[in-house]
């Protein structure tokens, strides 16, 4: 799926999650999202170096349970989706989620060990979440 075929599907989903690793794209399409859809962005990465991680991704869970219509992007999204799972047993997410598979840029080795950890995460928590029939969009 294209960005542009992206961004015209996300206006039918009011509550998106963006989930992938470093460099993938997730801020970007957030903040265009949000401009062509006027929905608000909650930037989970702006919680990095205030929070732990852990602490970082429990919070970042919780703004998956606030009502209205919202976009959720940063690195800990696949971990507050881990969360929330966990916390809410076979509710269904409320949610889109948008997985950003590939690095549309050149990353760094940090940023590759990061992107593992996101992919190792996020082939765990898939099959729970497509059991709870969650709406899941790919860009790879």
């Amino acid at each position: 799926m294209s960005e542009g075929e992206l961004l015209a599907e996300l206006g039918a989903h009011p509550r998106v999650v963006l989930v992938g690793g470093p460099r993938t794209g997730k801020s970007i399409i957030a903040a265009r999202a949000s401009e062509r859809c006027g929905r608000p962005v909650r930037w989970a990465d702006a919680l990095i170096g205030e929070l732990e991680w852990s602490e970082a991704s429990a919070l970042v869970s919780q703004w998956l349970d606030e009502p209205g219509e919202w976009i959720v992007e940063g690195i800990a999204t696949v971990r507050a989706l881990r969360k929330w799972l966990e916390r809410n047993p076979g509710k269904p997410l409320d949610a889109t989620i948008v997985h950003l598979g590939a690095a549309l840029h050149q990353v760094s080795k940090g940023q590759l060990a990061s992107s593992a950890g996101v992919a190792t995460v996020w082939h765990a928590i898939l099959p729970e979440l497509q059991a709870r029939r969650t709406t899941i969009l790919h860009r790879d």
